[in-house]
């Protein structure tokens, strides 16, 4: 039962994704719609093409996630997270999905975020058919620690401190 109410989440999503990825507006876009592009681009099969479905499917979550910290919606985060779990096929991710799907407390789940894309850099090793996905770093993350995300697009949409510090970070890797 939970698993076709989350395909049915899922299919609600990428219906909504393709429609918004369709939209050419030249104004600017508000946060959600900026985003939204970023996980439609998973979709993009020029942007990047995955050897392994379920890789994508990954990775499709996981941005899902990212969006959603950056809109500082720690609901969605969660959801997104709960969908992440299901699909992942390591423990380190899993972990990490679940700890994120756990909490409704912004602060712990960027936390948690930071360790998922730690181990999103090991699975996307050698993962693309073709195309890029950016790490971005932002200095500042965490007490001035620092902290590291992936994205498909260049322009940098912190997820550590949302709508605070929106571009707030920079491209320290291109993976390919």
């Amino acid at each position: 039962m939970m698993k076709s109410v989350h395909k049915i989440r899922l299919a609600a999503i990428m219906s909504v994704l393709v429609f918004v990825g369709g939209c050419k507006d030249t104004k600017p876009v508000e946060k959600q719609g900026a985003e939204q592009n970023d996980l439609s681009a998973v979709q993009d099969r020029s942007a990047a093409t995955f050897k392994d479905v379920n890789v994508k499917e990954i990775f499709h979550h996981y941005i899902h996630i990212k969006t959603a910290l950056v809109n500082g919606d720690s609901e969605e985060a969660a959801s997104g997270a709960a969908m992440l779990a299901e699909v992942a096929s390591g423990q380190d991710i899993r972990d990490s999905a679940k700890s994120i799907s756990a909490s409704s407390n912004i602060g712990e789940q960027r936390a948690a975020f930071a360790s998922l894309t730690t181990s999103m850099e090991h699975l996307l090793s050698n993962a693309l058919r073709s195309g890029e996905i950016y790490k971005q770093h932002c200095p500042m993350a965490f007490n001035n620690k620092g902290a590291s995300w992936l994205s498909m697009e260049k322009e940098i949409k912190n997820p550590y401190f949302g709508e605070k510090m929106l571009s707030c970070g920079s491209i320290t890797e291109t993976i390919r």
